[in-house]
């Protein structure tokens, strides 16, 4: 199995973390209730979101309004799709936040996707780690998030050249179980098995 392919593509492993921020965005919808669910930004989110003037001012004046968990959700998304990790951090705060009170190690993974997208590799990749035993431990050894967090692990690993044919190897074994998840994890990276 190449798994060189990972080093091309960290872009696709970083919005893995958009989803799971999105899956918060979801989550606080049906659990959780922003204070104003339309609080008055002045304008600054939408024209943001559309494009209009996304200087870094701009920027800077929506991190001094108060934004509902969806569209701070949007904003980190796009600054995480634009490689802006560090700038993407505080508005992934508040959605990881709500994530984290409904499904704690969703919000780990999608924490980890930020400390990734702002280059802190060896701090994610213990992080992850650490996920993946508690994953064990909690009997979910066989779910998408499993399957998702050993393919950061591998990218992890590769770009830090810690345990690469260990946690390769769990890869291969996870994709190779059968599991309606490995069934999916392997329709996301198709590149692997050509």
């Amino acid at each position: 199995m190449n798994f060189n392919w990972i080093k091309y593509h960290r872009r696709s492993l970083l919005n893995s973390a958009i989803i799971v921020i999105t899956l918060g965005v979801l989550a606080g919808r049906f659990f959780l209730t922003d204070p104003d669910p339309t609080p008055h930004t002045d304008g600054l989110y939408e024209s943001w979101i559309q494009g209009f003037h996304n200087t870094e001012e701009m920027l800077e004046a929506l991190r001094h309004v108060e934004l509902t968990t969806e569209q701070s959700a949007q904003i980190a998304q796009r600054l995480i799709g634009q490689g802006k990790g560090q700038q993407a951090e505080h508005f992934a705060r508040i959605p990881i936040e709500n994530l984290r009170i409904i499904l704690p190690e969703y919000a780990e993974f999608a924490e980890n996707g930020v400390r990734m997208a702002k280059g802190k590799f060896e701090e994610a990749f213990e992080s992850a780690l650490s996920l993946k035993e508690d994953l064990i431990d909690q009997g979910k050894k066989e779910t998408l998030l499993y399957g998702f967090n050993l393919l950061r692990l591998t990218s992890l690993a590769c770009e830090l050249q810690k345990q690469e044919g260990l946690i390769r190897q769990e890869l291969e074994n996870f994709l190779v179980n059968g599991t309606e998840s490995a069934q999916v994890l392997k329709k996301v990276i198709p590149e692997a098995f050509r």
